[in-house]
């Protein structure tokens, strides 16, 4: 099947309780980078100690089957599922098992098979 390209809705909560949701797009492209609004590949969430509590996504991609998630450029050994995080998954990944981020750091998500 060929590649198709999908939305994901982060819900990132700072430590001061700051809320913020940040859309990207991902093109179902193993080895491709997750894009932020920006067009860029990576992205300091906060100045803050935060949590991403949550991926909503539209689709659960045909060619790729989850992201890996780099902090400051290394792998952090968590991979996001992407069945799990629909929107029509009652318990998703994300949200039973939110993502530490420290203050500042870089978050880059990759796309594998």
């Amino acid at each position: 099947m060929a590649a198709v390209p999908f939305k994901i809705a982060m819900r990132v909560v700072n430590s001061a309780g700051q809320v913020r949701s940040i859309p990207l797009t991902v093109s179902d492209v193993t080895t491709a980078f997750a894009l932020f609004p920006s067009g860029g590949s990576e992205l300091a969430l906060s100045s803050l100690p935060s949590m991403i509590t949550d991926m909503v996504y539209t689709a659960a991609g045909t060619d790729t089957s989850q992201l890996v998630v780099y902090i400051n450029g290394v792998d952090s050994g968590i991979r996001i599922y992407n069945g799990t995080n629909l929107a029509t998954t009652y318990n998703r990944q994300v949200q039973n098992a939110p993502i530490p981020i420290p203050a500042g750091a870089l978050v880059r998500f990759t796309q594998l098979t």
